[in-house]
């Protein structure tokens, strides 16, 4: 995700399914939060920042960029012979960078690799710098910490 600033966000997915079969068909919503979401944060490639309440996301003043990871697990959640015809995934600033405010475009893309989460959290003077990745977490050079899994470039492009 690219844009003139770096935010925080509040996450939502909303699918309507469609679910057709011997001749009838209905549909619902269905309202999904992620099952996991971590920040990849490119002037701190080694950090994890997957235990905090907020995702960064975007370019910061400095021109550095963070990057948000959102899971879904679906399992369970379209039965079989069903569609999805919509899917809106819709997100919420809930926090501005301290140098103010400049609109932003976002791009969302998907993620075919696998990552993980991690647990770590930012301290008081740098809340969006996380911590140094323990083994399996995700940073911006790495999908797994301490592993082998690294992102094919920096920052999962």
């Amino acid at each position: 995700m690219t844009g003139a600033c770096e935010a925080l966000w509040r996450w939502i997915l909303r699918a309507a399914i469609a679910v057709s079969g011997l001749g009838t068909a209905c549909a619902d919503l269905v309202v999904m939060k992620p099952v996991a979401d971590t920040t990849l944060i490119e002037v701190a490639p080694s950090n994890n920042l997957g235990g905090m309440a907020f995702v960064n996301s975007g370019t910061t003043q400095n021109f550095t960029r963070n990057r948000g990871l959102f899971r879904f697990d679906f399992t369970g959640i379209v039965p079989g012979g069903s569609w999805v015809s919509n899917v809106a995934f819709m997100i919420e600033v809930v926090g501005r960078p301290v140098d103010g405010f400049a609109p932003a475009v976002f791009g969302v893309h998907r993620l075919l690799r696998p990552w993980g989460e991690g647990d770590k959290l930012g301290d008081s003077l740098h809340p969006g710098f996380g911590a140094p990745a323990t083994f399996g977490e995700a940073t911006w050079s790495e999908g797994f910490a301490l592993t082998t899994n690294i992102w094919s470039k920096p920052g999962a492009v």
